[in-house]
């Protein structure tokens, strides 16, 4: 209990200090849509938000999107280690299919597996993120049962050209050859490490008439071939093989006034080609598997705020999406995944009266895949939802939400929540929510062909992942400081976890999961001495697993939940210039299991990281960045290495 006490002590002391800093005038009104589903001044909107805009993603030194989102309060990335390694994202303890990740408003999350891979979005094309935390399937749907995350593109023209390159170095040294099975082969110092990695990225935005163009794209290399000293297996320095990557992207976007609104077209394609080591236990090395990747997205966008008269808004998002993956292993049959997406999304706003007023919409979605493995499979997914913001006072809002969602191929399912906020002045406001959120299965889950060879199949008896969570807390948000504090809950039941079935003697899916999340997340953002600013968050999760695959658990067991740490901590120093910004960035992670029981356990860690650039003249901007700088020996993900330390040069030309 002593944990759960310091967290609320933690709050309490934080309140008044806050609330005394917070004397001063607001500096700004943050819009954030993904919260309501219409725009929304940050502080009134409900739940833990935050935005993410291009300013502070550029100023961060982030090399990828992955890297910018784990300094998030509630937000842990798995990352398997090397750079265009697999880094899939987790808010509140969920696994990553139980967050719902948007681009421009529209899905991405894969309904094969379930998952987003954030390594495949690239970071220069991003304009904005906003990040919810919380269920929010009542607007959203499926799989958004710890939260939402919207990226939205850049669509206005700024009449430049942007040409931007990285160089990651790695230390050189001699070390054993990581191989498959026993055998250790030693190799020199190879000094093209000091050429490990290579990001180009060009941009292009222009006013074509009243139309704004922003077409950019951008390329990556990387070796990966990183050295580590490898105390557990080999007591030796170690070097990673077959981790190489080659990633390249184009996307544009054409954006048009209309008479009342605007109309707009983008789209992107994407490409990967990377090695997939595996583990580096050398019995599940892997020297020569590769798997590539194909992402195609186009979207129309039609928005006003004055659809017929006055009092009606509208929003249109029509899109397709394509997501191919192949995978290639001598050892194994190849395996092929294609997925057609395409629908159409549309959302309204009445305002009724002055302390009323109506959001409403649906969506239809169809969805082709045809795979290796699950053959062909068709889903087909209508819902509507209805959102009430009620306002009975100047500085209360009360907005209830509700939808339900058809499936073609699936039981339909009804979710809710409801929002609180009271504003105690312009800067802080109090808040409260609760709902329902639920989380569909994949189409592996269900149609996994029945292989007697392996002992694997699907289950198409699977009934959908539940989650039921609330919060309540404070934001503050002025121009010295910006405070946000909450507790949390969050129960998930029928969860889906694949194994060993012992009474069928199949690996398979059942509906056996059950687990409680309470915690508390704590984030502030202070400017304490002219250009200097102390930012940073911690995040309280005491997860209680009470059924895993093969178990089932009391309270008093005391089992986390796999791969959620018990705190978790980032903080930073910045200076942030007229021309020089920079920092110091730090991060801890508590120890987390990897399995029900608790066996597996990957040690905590904690990570520096420096990031420093200079606006040389009108033109070059230049930049420095060392990640890890103690050099330290660490996995997010069980036998997955993390890259010792690393430096990063580059340079940006703008025209």
């Amino acid at each position: 209990m002593y944990k759960q006490r310091f967290v609320a002590l933690l709050i309490c002391l934080c309140l008044p200090i806050t609330l005394a800093l917070a004397d001063t005038e607001l500096e700004m009104s943050e819009i954030v849509v993904t919260a309501t589903r219409t725009e929304e001044e940050i502080l009134t909107a409900p739940g833990h938000v935050t935005v993410l805009d291009a300013e502070e993603i550029s100023r961060s030194g982030a090399k990828n999107l992955a890297d910018l989102l784990t300094r998030q309060a509630g937000i842990k990335i798995n990352d398997y280690g090397a750079e265009g390694a697999v880094k899939s994202i987790s808010i509140r303890g969920s696994a990553s299919a139980q967050v719902l990740i948007l681009v421009n408003g529209v899905r991405v999350n894969n309904t094969v597996n379930g998952g987003i891979d954030l390594a495949d979005i690239p970071m220069d094309s991003i304009e904005k993120i906003e990040l919810v935390r919380g269920g929010s399937s009542a607007l959203y749907g499926s799989d958004a049962v710890g939260g939402v995350i919207n990226i939205i593109t850049k669509r206005e023209a700024e009449n430049q050209f942007k040409l931007k390159i990285e160089n990651g170095i790695y230390i050189p040294r001699e070390a054993i050859k990581v191989s498959e099975g026993p055998t250790e082969t030693g190799v020199d110092a190879n000094w093209l490490d000091l050429a490990d990695t290579q990001k180009l990225s060009l941009q292009y935005s222009t006013g074509l008439g009243n139309v704004d163009l922003v077409t950019g794209g951008g390329f990556t290399r990387a070796a990966n071939g990183f050295v580590w000293n490898d105390a557990e297996y080999i007591d030796d320095y170690r070097r990673r093989i077959n981790a190489d990557l080659l990633v390249g992207n184009v996307y544009f976007s054409l954006t048009a006034p209309t008479s009342s609104g605007s109309l707009g077209i983008n789209g992107s394609v994407g490409y990967k080609n990377v090695g997939a080591p595996g583990p580096i236990d050398p019995s599940w090395v892997s020297t020569d598997a590769r798997q590539k990747t194909m992402t195609a997205q186009g979207q129309v966008l039609f928005d006003t705020d004055r659809f017929l008269t006055d009092v009606l808004s509208l929003n249109i998002n029509g899109f397709y999406r394509y997501y191919g993956i192949d995978f290639e292993d001598p050892d194994y049959d190849p395996s092929s995944t294609k997925l057609h997406t395409t629908g159409l999304d549309l959302t309204q706003e009445f305002i009724a009266l002055d302390i009323l007023s109506l959001i409403y919409g649906g969506n239809i979605t169809y969805e082709y895949a045809i795979s290796t493995e699950i053959d062909e499979h068709k889903r087909i997914n209508g819902a509507a939802f209805l959102e009430l913001a009620f306002y009975p006072v100047s500085n209360v809002s009360i907005i209830p939400a509700l939808r339900y969602d058809y499936y073609s191929d699936y039981p339909g399912s009804l979710n809710y929540k409801l929002n609180v906020v009271y504003s105690l002045n312009n800067s802080t406001s109090l808040k409260l929510s609760g709902g329902k959120s639920y989380r569909i299965p994949t189409l592996n889950d269900l149609y996994w062909p029945d292989d007697p060879v392996w002992f694997t199949r699907g289950n198409t008896n699977l009934t959908p992942e539940t989650g039921y969570y609330g919060e309540i807390g404070f934001s503050i948000i002025t121009d010295r400081v910006q405070v946000n504090a909450f507790v949390f809950a969050r129960y998930l039941i029928d969860a889906i976890i694949w194994g060993f079935n012992t009474v069928t003697f199949y690996y398979e899916p059942l509906n056996i999961g059950e687990s409680l999340f309470p915690g508390a997340e704590l984030d502030a953002e202070i400017n304490f001495y002219n250009d200097l600013w102390l930012t940073g968050d911690y995040t309280f999760i005491y997860s209680y697993l009470l059924e895993g695959f093969s178990n089932t658990y009391q309270f008093s067991d005391d089992k986390r939940a796999p791969y959620v740490p018990v705190h978790s901590v980032d903080a930073a120093l910045e200076y942030r210039g007229s021309k020089t910004t920079g920092g110091i960035y730090f991060e801890y992670v508590d120890k987390t299991y990897k399995d029900d029981d608790n066996t597996f356990q990957i040690d905590a860690y904690h990570v520096f990281n420096i990031h420093l650039q200079h606006q040389l003249n009108d033109y070059l901007v230049l930049s420095l960045a060392a990640n890890n700088i103690l050099n330290n020996i660490y996995e997010v993900i069980y036998d997955y290495i993390a890259p010792p330390v690393s430096f990063w040069l580059g340079a940006e030309l703008t025209l």
